[in-house]
C-alpha cells in the first residue's frame, strides 16, 4: 500500500490548511483574493475526504481478497516472466492467466469444474475455516470403500478429521450392496466413526423408491455443494463439480435429507470411539 493511503483524513486536512497558509503568506495575498484561495483550499479538503473514503471502501472486500491471495506477488512474477523475453514462458503465463480468468467466470455462474488435485487444494482452504455450528453432509457409494483406501482418499479423510477438530459436524451416508459388502470395509467405517456421524444404506433391503444419485456429493452448510464424478473401470475419481448457486445447493441438501431420513440408519462401530 502506498504511503499516502495510510494517512488519516485529519492529516490531509492539516497539510492542506498549512499549504494554503503558506501560499497566502508567501504571495502576500489578502482581502477578497485570500478568501477565494481559502475557499479553494476548503474545497480541496472536501475532495480529498471523498477520495480517501472511496479508497478505504475499495479496500473491502476486493483489495483484502487480493492481499490474502498474494496476487501482488503473482503480478510481480508475471512481470518478471514478460521481461525475460522467453517466448515459451510467456505462453505458459498466458495459459495460467486464461485458466484463472475462466475459473472466476465459472464461479460467477455458480458452477466450477475441478481436477482432483485442484479440488484438494480448494478443500484445504474450505476446511481451514471450519468452526462450531458448521455442517457437512456427504454420500459415499460410487467409489466404494476402495476410494478411502487409496492415497487420495486417505488424504481427503485426514482433511475431514482436521475440520471436525475445528468444530465441523460431519455426517456421511455410505451405500452398500448388502451386509457382506459392508463388512469388507468395516475398518474404514470404524476409523471414520472417530470423527464422523456415519449412516448406511443396504441396497438389498431397499425398494424401488430409492433413486441412487449418479454421483457422490456433499453439502457444506447451505452455501456450497460438490459432486464427485468417477470413471470406469475401477471407479477412479475423474473430476469434481462445485456449485455455490443457492437453488442447486438447496436441491442437493433436499436429496441428502431424503436419503438420510427415508432409507439410512446409524452405523455402530465395532468398538465405540472414545471421542466424537
Amino acid at each position: 500500500m502506498r504511503w499516502y493511503r495510510q494517512l488519516p483524513f485529519g492529516v490531509y486536512s492539516v497539510l492542506l490548511s498549512i499549504g494554503v497558509g503558506l501560499i497566502l503568506w508567501l504571495t502576500k495575498i489578502t482581502g477578497e483574493e485570500a478568501a477565494i484561495l481559502a475557499a479553494i483550499g476548503l474545497e480541496l479538503v472536501v475532495i480529498v475526504h471523498r477520495v480517501h473514503f472511496d479508497l478505504q471502501r475499495l479496500d473491502d472486500p476486493i483489495r483484502a481478497l487480493v492481499r490474502n491471495a498474494q496476487l501482488d506477488e503473482a503480478i510481480g512474477a508475471a512481470r518478471h516472466i514478460l521481461n525475460s523475453k522467453n517466448p515459451q514462458a510467456k505462453v505458459l503465463l498466458e495459459s495460467a492467466v486464461h485458466t484463472f480468468a475462466n475459473r472466476i467466470k465459472e464461479l460467477r455462474t455458480g458452477w466450477a469444474r475441478f481436477s482432483p488435485n485442484d479440488f484438494m487444494q480448494w478443500t484445504e482452504g474450505l476446511f481451514s475455516g471450519a468452526k462450531p455450528g458448521d455442517t457437512f453432509h456427504a454420500t459415499s457409494h460410487l467409489g466404494g470403500g476402495e476410494y478411502w483406501r487409496r492415497n487420495y482418499g486417505r488424504r481427503y479423510e485426514a482433511l475431514n478429521r482436521s475440520a471436525q477438530a475445528l468444530g465441523l459436524a460431519i455426517q456421511r451416508i455410505y451405500i452398500f450392496r448388502d451386509a457382506t459388502h459392508l463388512e469388507e470395509f468395516r475398518e474404514v467405517l470404524d476409523r471414520q466413526s472417530e470423527f464422523t456421524d456415519i449412516r448406511f444404506i443396504l441396497l438389498e433391503e431397499g425398494d424401488n423408491s430409492l433413486r441412487l444419485p449418479h454421483r457422490d456429493f456433499f453439502v457444506y452448510n447451505s452455501h456450497v455443494a460438490a459432486e464427485f464424478h468417477f470413471a470406469e473401470p475401477g471407479m477412479v475419481l475423474s473430476h469434481i463439480q462445485i456449485t455455490t448457486d443457492a437453488d442447486q445447493v438447496k436441491i442437493m441438501a433436499g436429496e441428502y435429507a431424503r436419503m438420510r431420513d427415508a432409507f439410512s440408519r446409524p452405523y455402530r462401530p465395532s468398538v465405540e470411539p472414545a471421542t466424537k
